[in-house]
């Protein structure tokens, strides 16, 4: 089971799976940064944002979050996670 820094659960969402060709159910990257994030204001940027809109064909190695208060790497299952933290005047 999968859980999150607060110790939810992530595996319980039905919305936040998508089935993986394994028939494994996988939780989408931005869905457990979202989660593992909380109340912390954050986006997603870079690499993983460039992909995700197709301005990049390279997948990105690792998931960047940017935020207001943790800047550390992270990974959750089997997603890489940098997060960097950046100056709350700039997050609005």
């Amino acid at each position: 089971m999968e859980k999150n820094v607060r110790g939810t659960d992530l595996t319980k969402s039905k919305e936040s799976q998508v089935k993986a060709p394994n028939q494994r159910w996988m939780l989408h990257e931005f869905v457990v940064a979202s989660l593992w994030m909380g109340e912390i204001p954050y986006y997603i940027g870079y690499s993983s944002m460039y992909n995700y809109w197709g301005f990049a064909e390279q997948i990105p190695q690792k998931v960047i979050v940017l935020n207001t208060e943790k800047n550390r790497m992270r990974k959750i299952g089997k997603i890489s996670f940098r997060t960097m933290k950046i100056s709350s005047k700039f997050s609005s």
